[in-house]
């Protein structure tokens, strides 16, 4: 992962870290010194609950994501819509069913 374009992109992201930090549930280890050499920013992942939370709502433009639970694929259409901005979706799925139904459904632009 390279780093992000600037020194405040990379004071922004690391300050969503430290805030969200007790919904970190993965992240990849960075040393101190690279963080300092270059504007790095550990690829992050939160588990969030509230899909109005920033974690859910917000574009951050870096290696950042974030994981809801959801009680069905019904529902996870709904959520990935229900969203501001919705420039970048993604799904993982081995069903092909759901693979076109997100492809026709999804409404984002990457």
């Amino acid at each position: 992962m390279g780093p992000v374009i600037d020194k405040k992109s990379q004071t922004r992201l690391l300050g969503v870290i430290e805030k969200f930090k007790s919904k970190v549930i993965a992240q990849v280890e960075m040393s101190a010194d690279m963080i300092k050499k270059g504007n790095y920013v550990p690829p992050t992942v939160f588990e969030e609950t509230d899909f109005s939370s920033d974690l859910g709502q917000v574009e951050f433009f870096g290696p950042l994501v974030t994981i809801f639970k959801v009680k069905d694929f019904d529902e996870a259409v709904k959520r990935a819509n229900d969203v501001d901005y919705a420039l970048t979706g993604c799904l993982f799925s081995r069903s092909p069913s759901h693979i076109d139904r997100i492809r026709a459904e999804m409404e984002v632009c990457n």
